[in-house]
């Protein structure tokens, strides 16, 4: 792997870390401003990018291979050949880790809305029950208020009336 390759692996490293916050004054603050403005979206591009070039550094690679006739260089060769499908299934990992993370995160977010709003229905299946007890108890009191002038309108209420419409089972009625 070539030293520029490296020093590109290592600064997204660095980056990665300086994310997490506990590594943030190791760091220089354009580096943590960098670091803290990246998205998974970000990471996932970055992720891609790297496959396509590591891809290419291991098409390279197979190239050399067929063209040297040294055993030791070809070794060589397939040793870096060996570490590149090594990195490449560590990022391919990453890649299929920074997807399930989005994926998850936007679940979360639908959950979360989808309980809001059964909160705000709840809520407003509560006040009608609410209004609904409300309006029953006001029209009971208005029952009652009617049957008391009703009862008044024809007689009144008196203790003999309530005495002779306890032996009548209230059957008796009052003669204008």
């Amino acid at each position: 792997m070539s030293i520029a390759k490296l020093e590109e692996q290592m600064s997204v490293d660095i980056k990665s870390l300086a994310a997490l916050g506990s590594y943030e004054s190791y760091f220089k603050n354009e580096i943590n401003e960098l670091a803290k403005a990246t998205t998974l979206s970000d990471e996932l591009v970055m992720c891609r990018c790297r496959i396509h070039l590591v891809i290419k550094t291991m098409n390279e690679i197979q190239g050399k291979i067929e063209e040297q006739t040294e055993v030791d260089v070809v070794a060589n060769l397939f040793k870096s050949y060996l570490n590149a499908e090594q990195a490449l299934d560590k990022i391919v990992l990453r890649v299929e880790s920074i997807v399930k993370t989005m994926s998850s995160i936007e679940t979360d977010s639908l959950v979360r809305l989808k309980t809001q709003i059964n909160i705000d229905q709840l809520t407003k299946t509560g006040k009608a029950i609410l209004i609904n007890t409300q309006k029953s108890a006001v029209q009971l009191q208005l029952l009652r208020h009617q049957e008391a002038q009703i009862r008044k309108e024809q007689g009144g209420t008196s203790k003999v009336d309530d005495y002779i419409d306890s032996l009548t089972s209230g059957k008796d009625t009052v003669i204008k």
